[in-house]
């Protein structure tokens, strides 16, 4: 090592050995610490957390194709379903009945359209799941716009038939 007096009257020491990346590659990492036994117990049966708030247009089948992962989870019945089902035929809309599984207001039904946040509880091994129905048309964005402030991801459903994108 080398001294070097500042200008102060100090000393200042300076090292002539640079380390180069490769001398730095060479240091061997800190030694991994053990996770004690009943804190990694806790971390192992933990559940994720998760809200997600589905958008999307009017239309576009954000609340059907909500329906559906329920159903398929197994959080709605098979005679709800079939209930569903039974009634949205009996109002000429047979094929809303799985979004009925998320809009479940009797003004969401018989207008066929989302106005507001319909929420869900999707219950898995490991994940707690909140599913957020958002409201697709113009006329209640604001309702939208509370759904997606409080969520943690959102999922953009656009529907993909011939021509939909395009009617807007």
């Amino acid at each position: 090592k080398k001294e070097k007096r500042n200008g102060g009257g100090g000393l200042s020491v300076i090292s002539n050995a640079k380390q180069s990346p490769r001398d730095r590659s060479k240091t061997p990492p800190p030694p991994k610490r053990e996770i004690p036994s009943g804190i990694k117990k806790m971390i192992e049966n933990q559940r994720s957390k998760l809200s997600m708030v589905v958008l999307g247009h009017v239309d576009a089948g954000k609340s059907t194709l909500m329906g559906q992962v329920l159903v398929q989870l197994g959080h709605v019945e098979k005679r709800t379903v079939t209930k569903y089902q039974k009634q949205a035929a009996e109002l000429g809309k047979a094929s809303f009945a799985l979004a009925w599984v998320m809009d479940e207001d009797d003004s969401e039904r018989e207008r066929g359209v989302t106005m507001e946040i319909g929420t869900k509880y999707a219950v898995t091994e490991k994940h707690d799941l909140t599913i957020l129905d958002a409201p697709g048309h113009a006329d209640f964005i604001p309702a939208m716009i509370t759904g997606a402030a409080s969520a943690d991801v959102g999922l953009l459903v656009v529907a993909a038939t011939t021509g939909e994108f395009e009617a807007g």
